[in-house]
């Protein structure tokens, strides 16, 4: 397992001797489902050097079924767990704070304010280069897709498509 892909729940289990955990600040980021979905096909598609399409990433086909399931080196079956698996348990938020990568910088400062530490600016790597904004990528049929894997994720966060 990656860590920087674990659920809370693997790392509470990880570290489940290990009582001072849960004296620390945790938080998580949580992103729009649509925006995020083309956003790791686009790096998906970049580092598998692939030419495979949106559809085929959204019905984890050719190269991205390769990708989601193999046990090579670069497997990351973790694209397609819904945001909540990350971060609840059993309908419990494990977090002390979720941001919004919408909001980057204005949640990374209410995180800042409430740990009493300096705010800082963040810079901004791995900036996806497909057109913005993310909406224009969408057909019908895909945006319903995405609606439907992402489900608890839209309901819980109160995402929409716009």
């Amino acid at each position: 397992m990656w860590m920087q892909h674990a659920t809370m729940r693997e790392v509470l289990e990880l570290y489940r001797g290990e009582g001072e955990i849960g004296t620390y600040f945790s938080f998580s980021f949580v992103r729009n489902p649509w925006s995020r979905a083309l956003s790791d096909w686009w790096w998906m598609k970049k580092n598998l050097k692939t030419e495979a399409s949106f559809d085929d990433y959204l019905n984890i086909r050719g190269d991205f079924h390769n990708a989601c399931y193999s046990m090579e080196k670069e497997y990351r079956g973790d694209h397609f767990k819904t945001q909540y698996e990350y971060l609840y348990r059993d309908g419990e938020c494990l977090l002390d704070f979720i941001g919004r990568f919408e909001n980057f910088q204005r949640d990374f400062n209410i995180m800042c304010d409430t740990m009493d530490i300096p705010r800082v600016k963040l810079p901004h790597h791995n900036r996806s280069s497909y057109e913005k904004p993310y909406q224009k990528h969408f057909t019908t049929s895909q945006i319903e897709l995405v609606a439907e894997i992402f489900a608890e994720d839209i309901e819980l966060f109160g995402y929409t498509f716009e």
